[in-house]
């Protein structure tokens, strides 16, 4: 068995733009997966939009985070032209409906992207074609 690290940081509202730059810096060069927590609450989502004046997902995208090595955790606030967004950047969204607002807060969000089954409840998603898509728990 191999044993091998992600870079990881907490969440768009937890860390500055600098840090993020630096963590989307330091993975490109190295080539190596980056994890980020995303959209895991209303309170993230709002604060981030307060600071830097976009979504958490823009603000990823803004820094160059938002990649094809990128692995996200949640996304249970995450909107339609986000979907669109991290999909057209080939990461990858773990689905959390646990976050904390609490458990499967985002699922009616999810019902309206779509009819892929959650694995965790009834709600059904689809989500953009270029979107991957994981299930935690």
């Amino acid at each position: 068995m191999r044993i091998s690290t992600i870079l990881a940081l907490h969440a768009p509202d937890t860390c500055s733009r600098n840090l993020l730059k630096m963590m989307s810096d330091l993975a490109s060069q190295r080539g190596e997966q980056a994890h980020t927590h995303l959209a895991q609450s209303a309170m993230e989502v709002a604060q981030v939009k307060a600071r830097e004046g976009m979504t958490p997902a823009e603000f990823l995208d803004d820094v160059g985070l938002l990649m094809s090595d990128l692995v996200t955790a949640h996304c249970i606030f995450i909107d339609e032209t986000d979907v669109r967004r991290v999909g057209r950047a080939r990461a990858m969204i773990n689905y959390a409906p646990i976050g904390k607002d609490g458990f499967c807060t985002g699922c009616k969000d999810l019902i309206r992207l779509g009819n892929r089954r959650c694995g965790t409840c009834a709600a059904r998603t689809r989500l953009h074609r270029n979107v991957r898509i994981g299930r935690a728990g």
